[in-house]
Parts: C-alpha cells; structure tokens; sequence
C-alpha cells in the first residue's frame, strides 16, 4: 500500500514538472512571444545605488519605444548637489535643496557623439531634528519620483536629438 503511493506521489510530480517545463523560456531572451523588438540603445551602468535605479528606468522606456534604427550606446554619470535653506535665527537649515545632473553621452556603433548634454532635476525636503543630529525626512534622499522623472527627461532629450 506504501510503495503504490509513492510511486502515485512520485509520477504526479514528474508529470507535474514536466507538464510546466513545456512553457519555460529565457527571462531575458531577445526574441519574446510577441515578437518584440529588443531597445537599440544599450545604457551603460551608472555608479551607485541611486544610478543603478536611475539606470533601470531608462532601460523601461527605452525598452518601450522603438525611434531609431542606429545601435548606440548611453553612458550616464549621476552628481548630486546639496544645499541648506530656509534658516532660522540660530541659522540651523529647515530645508535643503537637492539638485541631481545627469551627464548624458549617447554614442553610435562608430564611437561618434551623437549628444553630450547634461540633465538636470531638482526637489527640496523637509528636516527634522530627531536627538541633536540633523535628519532627513525621507531615506536615501533622491526619492524615485525624481530618479524617475530625471530618466524621462533624458529619453525626451535623446528622442529630439535623434529627430534632427
């Protein structure tokens, strides 16, 4: 009785993986179900971890949309600057200013520059005084509304550069 149950048990899990393994294909793969075109411009990776997520919104749309035919490159340097305002009269900071530039390069197969500009967002944050040291209300300090909207901008900028 035992051994007609495992045998049960072991043949509805073979069946089971291989019944499942007949739609299994590469995540990654360049030709896709529905015959989708794979983006013609290959972004670079951008240092740190804000770069890194700045990096992935640029791969989704560009991912999305197909305006060249060209294969080019794009290489991204991401600064940040910070700035204190909104002093009180003891000159302790109620806001600051964060500004992120991007340095854009967008090359094409030759290693011609095809555009070299630089991409700016900026966004202001509340802070808060938590123990006598200087906080930050939200973590990380670039929030991904800003990343997000500063890799738009690029793809903007890149779609009226490659229509000239």
């Amino acid at each position: 009785m035992l051994c007609n149950c495992n045998r049960f048990l072991c043949s509805v899990i073979f069946l089971t993986l291989f019944i499942s393994g007949c739609s299994v294909r590469p995540l990654y793969d360049d030709a896709t179900s529905c015959n989708e075109k794979p983006s013609r411009i290959k972004v670079d990776v951008i240092a740190n971890r804000d770069g890194q997520k700045l990096r992935s919104y640029l791969i989704d749309y560009l991912r999305d949309i197909n305006f060249t035919d060209q294969k080019l490159r794009l290489t991204v340097t991401l600064s940040t600057i910070e700035k204190s305002f909104a002093l009180d009269d003891t000159g302790a900071a109620h806001r600051l200013l964060s500004t992120s530039t991007a340095k854009v390069i967008l090359k094409n197969e030759n290693k011609k520059i095809i555009m070299d500009k630089n991409v700016s967002m900026s966004t202001t944050y509340n802070i808060a005084r938590a123990q006598g040291e200087v906080m930050l209300s939200l973590y990380g300090r670039i929030n991904s509304a800003l990343l997000k909207e500063l890799a738009r901008r690029i793809v903007e900028n890149i779609k009226m550069n490659l229509e000239k």
